[in-house]
C-alpha cells in the first residue's frame, strides 16, 4: 500500500477517511455474490412497487369517489413522488452499483435528486394536514372548493422549492457524502457532509410541530 505522501491529491483519498474504506469494500471483486443478490432485489423491488404505486394513482383519480377534493390530490401527489425516487434514485443505485463509479455531473444531479425528494414528500404531507385542517374548520362544503388551480400552483412550488433550496445548499456547503459515494473519488481538501441538509432539519422539526397540533386539534374537536 502506497504512503500518503504519494497519493495524488486530485484524484484520490487518503487512507484515513471512512469514504475510502466504504469504496474499496463496495467495488472490490470479492463483493460480487454480495452485489449480484443486492442488485436482484433492488430490481425486483422496484419491478413491483412502480405498478402498486401507480395503482393508488390511478385509484385516486379514477375510483368510486368521483369527488377528489385536494387532499386526495396532495395524496396522489406522494405517491407521484415515490414514483420519482424509484426511477430516479432507485435505477440509478442499480445501474452504479453494476457499473461503479458515475461522472462528477451525474453524482451532483443525484444529490440533488436524494435530497429533494424528501423535501418534497414533507411538503406535500404537510399540505395534507393543512388542507385537512381548513376543510374540517373553516370550509363547511370542501366538494365546492374550487382546487384545480391551486394543486397545480402547490404542487409547482413543492417541486420547484425542493429543487433550488437542495441546489443551493450543494453550491454553497459541503458535498454530501453520497457524492463521492458515487463518484468513488475525494480530494483532499474537501470535507464531505454526513448530517442531514439544514432545510431538511429544520422542515422536519416543523412538520412535526404541525402535524402533532393538528392531530390534537382535529381530535379535541371529535371529542366535543
Amino acid at each position: 500500500m502506497p504512503s500518503n505522501d504519494n497519493y495524488s491529491i486530485s484524484d484520490n483519498c487518503y487512507d484515513d477517511k471512512d469514504t475510502n474504506g466504504f469504496l474499496r469494500d463496495l467495488f472490490k471483486e470479492q463483493s460480487i455474490p454480495v452485489k449480484v443478490i443486492s442488485v436482484i432485489f433492488s430490481t425486483v423491488g422496484t419491478i413491483v412497487l412502480i405498478p402498486l404505486t401507480y395503482g393508488i394513482i390511478w385509484y385516486e383519480h379514477f375510483g368510486s369517489d368521483k369527488q377528489r377534493i385536494l387532499v386526495n390530490k396532495f395524496v396522489s401527489s406522494l405517491c407521484w413522488t415515490f414514483l420519482e425516487w424509484l426511477f430516479f434514485i432507485q435505477t440509478f443505485d442499480i445501474v452504479s452499483f453494476i457499473v461503479g463509479p458515475m461522472p462528477n455531473s451525474i453524482c451532483f444531479t443525484q444529490v440533488l435528486l436524494r435530497n429533494s425528494i424528501p423535501l418534497q414528500v414533507l411538503l406535500f404531507m404537510n399540505g395534507i394536514a393543512v388542507t385537512r385542517y381548513i376543510f374540517i374548520f373553516w370550509l363547511k362544503n370542501p366538494t365546492a372548493f374550487k382546487d384545480d388551480f391551486w394543486s397545480f400552483f402547490l404542487n409547482m412550488w413543492v417541486v420547484g422549492y425542493s429543487l433550488i433550496t437542495e441546489a443551493c445548499c450543494r453550491i454553497v456547503g459541503p458535498q454530501a457524502i453520497y457524492f463521492y459515494f458515487c463518484n468513488g473519488k475525494q480530494s483532499a481538501g474537501e470535507s464531505p457532509s454526513t448530517a442531514l441538509p439544514l432545510p431538511m432539519q429544520i422542515l422536519m422539526l416543523i412538520s412535526l410541530a404541525l402535524q402533532i397540533i393538528i392531530i390534537i386539534r382535529i381530535q379535541v374537536q371529535k371529542n366535543n
